[in-house]
């Protein structure tokens, strides 16, 4: 229970994307075999592609067929996403997009070698906020 604490207020805190240099980019950008024809990057752009914590979530839409979000990664190259689309490592899949945040479930291993799913969010950066 603590642990889960610990990873909330780390959560609560994050503002803003990571500086490239503190980016985790889980795959260099090369064609993939056969072999990882399922790996990083085959249920979109941004499946186990780089962590959730390089992405600015910047604009939300209301459309007829759903919510969707526009983020920006660590790069500036804008990314549109829809609930139940890949983000992110560990299986990260969107849950849900609000106006002001994007819950992202994703699948990890605890203490006690068991998998368990954990909601990680991220938060709309507000247009004023032009810091970093």
């Amino acid at each position: 229970m603590k642990a889960a604490a610990v990873l909330l207020a780390l959560l609560l805190t994050r503002t803003s994307a990571a500086s490239d240099e503190a980016c985790m980019v889980l795959v260099e950008n090369q064609p993939p075999t056969r072999a990882d024809i399922d790996g990083p990057g085959s249920f979109g752009p941004l499946h186990e592609t780089m962590s959730i914590g390089c992405l600015d979530y910047v604009e939300f839409e209301k459309t007829s067929d759903g919510n969707r979000a526009r983020l920006v990664d660590h790069t500036g190259r804008v990314h549109i996403i829809r609930p139940g689309e890949f983000v992110g490592e560990n299986s990260g899949q969107v849950a849900e997009i609000t106006r002001n945040r994007i819950a992202v479930v994703q699948v990890v291993r605890g203490a006690s070698g068991e998998y368990a799913e954990v909601r990680r969010y991220l938060f709309r950066r507000d247009r004023d906020d032009d810091s970093e």
